[in-house]
């Protein structure tokens, strides 16, 4: 299972983080974290609705704001998202592979380095 932590701001894109996550040839299950961006929901419907029925192996939930983030994060292989203060200290907490994206010059990315020899991933 992969964890999407999108609800945030700046995270770019959700179709560049989605799509090569679409092309994957295993069997996966994604989950989208909205949170309260309703906006992002939508976006992320109405791609689901474009692309989804060419991916076979993909399933796919959205979620939206939740209190459950402990809950995905024990059941996710892995999480995809920016790192952000209770993101980063959930995810080492947990022991959660974090694929940083986008970063913010000053705290996230003193929080990328602070997953450094941890099995860490930096996308831009």
């Amino acid at each position: 299972m992969i964890l999407l932590s999108a609800g945030g701001f700046g995270v770019g894109s959700v179709e560049s983080l989605l799509q090569p996550l679409l092309e994957l040839q295993h069997p996966v299950q994604i989950v989208a974290i909205c949170g309260r961006n309703e906006e992002l929901k939508s976006e992320t419907r109405k791609l689901l609705r474009q692309v989804l029925a060419l991916h076979d192996k993909v399933e796919f939930k959205i979620v939206g704001y939740t209190t459950e983030m402990d809950v995905y994060m024990a059941a996710s292989d892995f999480l995809l998202g920016k790192p952000g203060g209770l993101t980063t200290a959930e995810a080492l907490a947990r022991g959660l592979i974090l694929i940083i994206v986008n970063p913010i010059p000053g705290q996230e990315e003193r929080n990328f380095r602070s997953f450094s020899g941890r099995r860490c991933r930096h996308q831009m």
